[in-house]
């Protein structure tokens, strides 16, 4: 039993060398990992042209008027109904709940809540143009000028609208 022992201790490192050194070879087969010319070719790219939107068709151009006129109409609208909001809601500010003050005061409020939404729905109109516009990869500059116009009117209504419910 020493024998076999003995001979399978030597044999196996043996046989360990022959196969790895079956792995090894001459360096110089291998390919080299250095860039190659057809690479160093694709590497220089000049970059696209910028690219200039087009102006909106006209037909939007006049959507979008159409959008800031009536949207400029309906805050004026608003603004001639808050004064007399703002002076009812004053008016029926200790007012019990249920008295003819404090129902003259809702009915305001609920009118120029209405008033304010007529300027909303052109705001709307305008979203509209606008995504229309974006998709389409035209100009923005003067609808974003207008909605931000007509977005500031709607601020200004939502700020009266929020001092009249406290």
């Amino acid at each position: 039993m020493p024998r076999n022992t003995f001979t399978a201790g030597l044999l196996l490192p043996l046989a360990a060398t022959l196969f790895l050194s079956a792995c090894a070879g001459a360096a110089e087969g291998y390919p080299s990992l250095a860039i190659r010319p057809a690479e160093r070719a694709g590497a220089v790219r000049t970059p696209p042209p910028r690219h200039i939107p087009p102006p909106p068709p006209a037909a939007a151009l006049a959507s979008l008027d159409s959008l800031a006129t009536e949207a400029r109409a309906a805050h004026t609208a608003f603004t001639a109904e808050s004064a007399q909001a703002t002076r009812l809601v004053g008016a029926a500010r200790n007012a019990a709940i249920g008295s003819e003050a404090w129902a003259r005061a809702e009915v305001a409020r609920s009118a120029l809540a209405a008033a304010h939404s007529r300027t909303l729905v052109p705001l709307a109109g305008m979203d509209r143009v606008y995504v229309e516009a974006s998709t389409a990869g035209e100009d923005l500059d003067r609808i974003a000028a207008v909605h931000a116009e007509i977005e500031a009117l709607v601020a200004g209504e939502d700020a009266v609208l929020a001092g009249l419910a406290n």
